[in-house]
């Protein structure tokens, strides 16, 4: 089986969990499979709770979680350096700790050693005001690069099965009809019937659509405004299977957008596509900018870390390593550690020397807009 095929079946498998969110037990065997990991968990903790109110795992020994719980959680020094990553933003251990201090701890003495845990490989998927969610998989001796991305392809349609789930789990769908809980979705969402008629457009796909690139509708009809994606659209849109396709959006730019086609047409989807008489559903989802601030900038211009770039970020502000412990709310020996990482990264050796330099890399281009006081 290849490897596009394993994506696809996954993320078919993932979608049907925006609808039965029992069938988690049976999805993330899948998901560690496909990243070649004997472990695989789901979370989501309320902001004011003590433990998630959500939680599902694979691939650890009985009681495993509960012990960890219960005496190893608040000692694990992976907790507090994941504050400083984003949504989206897979991380291994390496890339939030020094690896040698970290083997050392008593975590990793008493519980990730004992345990087998390996190393970790985890991203959160939702970060707001109420809420954390994390997916996470382990048990490979280390993980690559590669790992790293393909884990990073999957955050976002983690985001969107959670999200639908959650609307479903407040019964909206009884109340109104599926139409509505689309137009509640930031992402774009396209339901088209066979004959890839649009059946529903959400709020956020009809900006999608009135911007004319990539996709756009002629008549009603749902169109790639490429020739190279007609077919691409119009083999994927009327598949008869339930994997889910991707799509690049390709524009003679280059790739700027990507469609995720899931069909519809039968078992637990098509009692909810059939609402809407839509035989597919499809999600478009932009590929990332490099200018959306200054830590993106640094990221991109200096081939680093997320955490990396924060750490930089904060240092070209002024601000001592003490105080970017406080603000990223991590150990002043993490914060060291970046650092570590920071010079050999850019062949520099003292703080002075690493900040001019980041200054002289960074392109100083400000944002119109309210006193042009944004720099990115």
């Amino acid at each position: 089986m290849t490897e596009a095929r394993d994506l696809s079946q996954l993320l078919a498998a993932m979608y049907d969990c925006a609808i039965s969110p029992d069938l988690w037990p049976h999805v993330l065997p899948l998901l560690a499979g496909y990243m070649n990991s004997r472990t695989a968990a789901i979370g989501a903790r309320r902001r004011a709770a003590e433990s998630p109110h959500f939680f599902v795992e694979f691939g650890f020994e009985p009681d495993v979680h509960e012990i960890y719980v219960s005496k190893y959680h608040a000692i694990n020094p992976r907790v507090s350096a994941m504050r400083m990553f984003g949504v989206d933003e897979p991380v291994r251990t390496e890339d939030l700790l020094d690896i040698d201090e970290f083997r050392q701890s008593r975590y990793y003495k008493e519980f990730n050693q004992p345990y087998m845990v390996g190393d970790v490989l985890g991203a959160k998927i939702i970060e707001d005001a109420n809420r954390v969610v994390s997916c996470n998989v382990s048990g490979k001796d280390g993980y690559s690069l590669a790992d790293v991305e393909r884990f990073r392809e999957l955050c976002p349609h983690l985001r969107r099965v959670l999200t639908i789930s959650d609307l479903l789990e407040q019964k909206t769908v009884e109340r109104n009809s599926l139409a509505e809980v689309l137009d509640r979705l930031a992402v774009a969402v396209i339901l088209v019937d066979r004959k890839q008629r649009i059946i529903h457009a959400n709020a956020a796909a009809k900006e999608f659509l009135s911007d004319n690139k990539g996709l756009s509708s002629v008549h009603g009809v749902l169109t790639a405004n490429d020739p190279r994606n007609r077919e691409g659209l119009r083999r994927a849109s009327r598949a008869p299977d339930l994997d889910a396709k991707s799509l690049p959006l390709e524009t003679e730019e280059g790739c700027f957008a990507v469609a995720t086609l899931l069909p519809l047409t039968s078992g637990l989807r098509a009692s909810y596509g059939g609402q809407l008489s839509a035989s597919a559903a499809i999600f478009v989802h932009h590929q990332p900018s490099f200018d959306e601030g200054m830590v993106t900038t640094l990221t991109s211009a200096l081939g680093l870390t997320g955490a990396e770039a924060r750490v930089l970020s904060a240092l070209l502000e002024g601000l001592s390593l003490a105080d970017i412990a406080v603000r990223f709310q991590i150990s002043i020996n993490t914060v060291r550690w970046h650092l570590k990482r920071l010079f050999e990264k850019t062949n520099t050796k003292r703080q002075a020397e690493l900040v001019r330099f980041a200054a002289s890399a960074v392109p100083q281009v400000r944002i119109a807009g309210e006193g042009m006081s944004s720099i990115h």
